[in-house]
């Protein structure tokens, strides 16, 4: 067994409070062990010669060629390679988001505020090399992001640590933390330079996400990047808004319609979609005073 897993686990009873209404729906019965399985934002699919030129031909008529004449596409193509996953939207979109984020800011911590397929993690690593990253999320998602991270190859076991109490002592010596839900204060402790929420604040319940911004406020100097709905309804009712994801205090550097994400492709005829009104998206990045 291995011990990150068998750690993680213990605290899937323990996280099931931080779900969201959606989030009790997305998990039941799912096979969290399995990097194939399709959770809320989508899943891996296996790569095949048909799904490559599949991928090629409509990734190309929406997004043009220069984000995949780009090192970090070439950098993420050959982790693909070794997870034999083929090209999606989501990737495609966290290549856009961290090609601004580089232009911005160049930090030393990252936190990530649920992550998915590990898209924000390898991103991380690979327009920033030498970050120490923060991955705090449910527990199943955190184990399924660590399975993909290790099959990866892109990081040595011996710098990944899971965190299973408030109080654990980190060895600074490694390089990504694996926080479950229920322990998020323990970012706390540390010196952040970047916080990340991509589709995940949207997704929360309102006391969840409440209790993120209590920590994100009490970071004086570091910067914020989200990119959620504009207005989502969660399963149970809740109302998430985008204008309800700033912290306290702020300074905006850029707040925009995420028009990159206005039109996507799957392998339902006719192939590309225009995003409903209803669930179009928005990203800021803040600077936490």
């Amino acid at each position: 067994m291995d011990n990150i897993i068998n750690l993680l686990e213990k605290q899937i009873i323990n996280t099931k409070k931080n779900r969201s209404s959606s989030y009790d729906i997305y998990l039941k019965n799912i096979d969290y062990k399995n990097i194939y399985s399709q959770f809320s934002t989508g899943g891996f699919a296996k790569e095949n010669n048909l799904r490559s030129i599949f991928n090629f031909l409509f990734s190309r008529l929406i997004y043009k060629f220069k984000i995949f004449k780009s090192y970090s596409y070439k950098k993420i193509h050959i982790i693909n390679k070794k997870l034999n996953v083929s090209l999606n939207i989501n990737m495609i979109w966290h290549l856009i988001i961290f090609s601004f984020l580089k232009e911005k800011i160049y930090p030393k911590t990252i936190c990530i505020i649920g992550d998915g397929k590990a898209n924000a993690v390898f991103n991380s690593y690979v327009n920033f090399p030498n970050v120490k990253i923060f991955s705090v999320n449910l527990t199943e998602v955190l184990i399924n992001d660590y399975l993909i991270i290790k099959k990866s190859k892109i990081l040595n076991k011996k710098k990944i640590v899971a965190v299973s109490k408030i109080n654990q002592s980190i060895n600074p010596s490694k390089k990504l933390i694996l926080i479950p839900a229920n322990l998020k204060k323990v970012i706390s402790r540390f010196k952040i330079d970047l916080f990340i929420s991509i589709d995940s604040f949207s997704e929360m319940s309102l006391v969840e996400k409440k209790k993120y911004l209590q920590i994100i406020n009490k970071q004086k100097g570091s910067f914020f990047y989200f990119n959620e709905r504009k207005k989502k309804i969660l399963i149970g009712g809740e109302v998430n808004l985008f204008n309800d994801c700033f912290p306290n205090k702020y300074i905006t550097i850029m707040h925009n319609e995420a028009t990159f994400m206005n039109k996507y492709y799957n392998g339902k005829f006719p192939f590309i979609h225009a995003r409903n009104k209803n669930k179009l998206m928005k990203h800021a990045l803040v600077k936490i005073i």
